[in-house]
């Protein structure tokens, strides 16, 4: 990892902590935004995973989808593209040194609008993988989440620039190798 993808990690870190205090899911000021942190291991837990972007910025989880297990931590992020029922659970946390993560949740009308927006975004070769994709983290995906999750700093920032970050992430996440998933949402 490189020094700059160190600093915005830590960065995020902090943040987390600081807005999710304690064990749980923490819905934010930003309604799409929720941050999630656990100090301990938990037992699978069955859920409908909404179409969503989720970033790890400490410790690991898994997903089970069927027969397919996806795991993610600070070096890659996640993303659903349509609700799925699954099974996840933290395999990496501690009170020392808690799960801290994020869940963007998509809006298919802002997806729409990015891909109009920006012209024709072709699909990666990658496939979908049946709605759950994992892909690698990097520095500008952490720059544009950094802005966003800072936003909690400012709240009065957030009805006119929180819409714009989570544009930009739909962006960069259409020019990763994840686009056909988002593409399968919208």
């Amino acid at each position: 990892m490189d020094e700059m993808s160190f600093k915005q990690r830590q960065e995020l870190i902090q943040l987390i902590d600081r807005f999710a205090g304690h064990d749980g899911t923490h819905e934010t000021l930003i309604p799409a935004l929720r941050l999630i942190r656990a100090s301990h291991l938990f037992e699978p837990v069955y859920s409908v995973y909404e179409p969503s972007l989720c970033i790890v910025a400490q410790g690991a989880k898994i997903f089970m989808l069927g027969k397919e297990s996806f795991q993610y931590d600070p070096d890659s992020y996640l993303t659903a593209s349509v609700h799925l029922p699954i099974t996840g659970q933290v395999i990496e946390a501690s009170r020392e040194s808690p799960y801290l993560s994020l869940q963007l949740q998509f809006d298919m009308t802002q997806i729409l609008e990015v891909i109009q927006a920006s012209g024709h975004i072709g699909y990666s070769k990658r496939e979908s993988g049946g709605g759950l994709v994992v892909s690698r983290m990097n520095d500008t995906l952490y720059d544009a989440v950094l802005r966003l999750v800072k936003m909690l700093e400012t709240p009065q920032d957030i009805p006119v620039m929180a819409s714009y970050v989570i544009r930009e992430l739909i962006y960069r996440v259409l020019h990763s190798e994840q686009n056909a998933a988002l593409k399968q949402f919208a």
